[in-house]
């Protein structure tokens, strides 16, 4: 029998206010909005969401796509599933929450 080492290359990434555009009441978000105090536009979003994909990217081209990949300041579930839709890849993504961690696959 031959065993074989599998090495997997995991990825932590403080993303540094990942937000989209819509205002949550539950959350604290409304400088990140049109009308809030960093007038947060969908071109605002789309050009973060680009300089991370682009990050992961460039860090993908020297070593091997990271199996999992950990997001810190994002908005919620839904910015991951964006993010994640954006790559283009096979990537699962665990997002941690207070006290657990819930792991997304990407599409």
């Amino acid at each position: 029998m031959i065993f074989r080492r599998k090495e997997h290359i995991c990825l932590f990434y403080n993303v540094e206010n990942l937000f989209d555009i819509h205002d949550h009441p539950d959350k604290q978000d409304s400088d990140f909005t049109p009308t809030g105090r960093l007038q947060w536009t969908a071109q605002c979003y789309e050009q973060k969401l680009k300089a991370i994909r682009d990050v992961v990217r460039n860090l993908s081209g020297k070593w091997k796509s990271p199996a999992f990949m950990g997001l810190c300041e994002v908005e919620n579930k839904q910015v991951v599933k964006t993010f994640s839709m954006n790559l283009h890849s096979r990537i699962g993504i665990i997002k941690s929450f207070t006290k657990r961690a819930e792991i997304l696959e990407a599409s």
